[in-house]
C-alpha cells in the first residue's frame, strides 16, 4: 500500500512517505490511484496521483493539518495527474500535469523486458509431461460436474448422489443430464467504426461477447472430466446437454500453463 501507516504489515511493505489512507477520512498525502513499476533496476514507478485539496468557504486550498480537522470540512474533488515517483529519492515528477474536471486513472509504461522464469509447482520432464510443452497444452481435470463446492448438484436428474448417477444400472446415459464439456475461447472484437455486429450475432446473451468453440469434452458418468487443453489463452468451459445445449459452466475465463495440471472439484452453476 503506498503509506507510511504501520511500515511492514502481513507481508507488504510503505512505499509513500507521506500518509496516505484509502478510507473515507481525508489523506493528506493525497490519493494514488493506478501504480505501474518501470522494472528498469530503479525504484522509479509511473503513478497516478492527486493532491490533498479541501473546500473552505467555497475556496479550494491545499490540506493542512489545520485546516484539515476544521468543522464541516470536505475534501475538493480529485485533480490526478502523471508523476514518476522514485522510491529511494522520495522524489514526484510530473508527466502529465493534472487539469481540473480530467481523471487520468490508469497508467502503463509499455517497454520490451524478459518474462520472469515460470516456476512450477512440479518438476517438468519428471512430475509433468514434458511433450505437453511442445505441445503448448494443459491438462484440465474436473473431479465432478455435479459436485458444487461440496454439495451433489443432480443438474435436474433423478439421482441423488454421484454414485447413483455413475451407476449404470441406476441412471442410464439418456437420463444423464451433463453428456460434454464445451471448452470456449474469447474472441477479441473491432470497434464498431471496423466491424458492426448486430446483436443477433451475439445469441441469447451478449454478457458472454463473441466465443470460439475449441472442442468438445466426453463428461464421464460420475461427471468427472479429464483432457488436454490449450495453454496460454483464456478459456471458458461451459457443460452440455445431449443435444450440446449448456446447462452449467464457469461464467469466468482461466488459463493453463504448458505442462501444467489444474485439478478442480466442480464447475460453477
Amino acid at each position: 500500500p503506498l503509506s507510511t501507516v504501520g511500515a511492514v504489515v502481513g507481508g507488504q511493505g510503505t512505499l509513500s512517505s507521506d500518509l496516505v489512507t484509502s478510507d473515507t477520512s481525508i489523506s493528506l498525502g493525497g490519493r494514488y490511484s493506478a501504480v505501474y513499476p518501470f522494472w528498469d533496476g530503479t525504484s522509479r514507478m509511473l503513478v497516478s496521483w492527486t493532491p490533498c485539496r479541501v473546500v473552505v468557504e467555497e475556496t479550494i486550498l491545499p490540506c493542512t493539518a489545520e485546516n484539515s480537522t476544521m468543522a464541516n470540512v470536505v475534501e475538493a474533488q480529485p485533480l490526478y495527474g502523471i508523476y514518476v515517483y522514485d522510491q529511494v529519492n522520495n522524489t514526484q515528477l510530473p508527466v502529465v500535469v493534472p487539469e481540473e474536471g480530467m481523471m487520468i486513472s490508469d497508467v502503463v509504461a509499455a517497454q520490451p523486458r524478459t518474462l520472469p522464469t515460470v516456476i512450477y509447482d512440479k518438476i517438468p520432464g519428471i512430475e509433468l509431461n514434458g511433450s505437453y510443452a511442445d505441445e503448448a497444452v494443459g491438462v484440465l481435470h474436473i473431479r465432478s460436474v455435479y459436485d458444487m463446492d461440496g454439495a451433489f448438484d443432480p443438474r435436474g436428474a433423478a439421482a441423488g448422489s454421484v454414485s447413483v448417477m455413475a451407476d449404470p444400472a441406476q441412471t442410464t446415459a439418456a437420463q444423464r443430464p451433463a453428456r460434454f464439456l464445451r471448452i470456449e475461447k474469447s474472441v477479441s472484437l473491432p470497434d464498431r467504426n471496423t466491424r458492426n455486429f448486430s446483436n443477433s450475432a451475439f445469441g441469447l446473451s451478449n454478457q458472454q461477447l463473441m466465443r470460439e468453440i475449441i472442442g468438445y469434452i466426453p463428461i464421464e458418468p460420475d461427471g468427472s472430466v479429464k483432457a488436454k487443453v490449450p495453454a496460454n489463452i483464456p478459456i471458458g468451459l461451459a457443460v452440455v446437454d445431449a443435444s450440446g445445449q449448456r446447462i452449467g459452466g464457469c461464467g469466468h475465463n482461466g488459463s493453463a500453463l504448458p505442462q501444467h495440471h489444474s485439478s478442480v472439484g466442480g464447475a460453477d452453476g
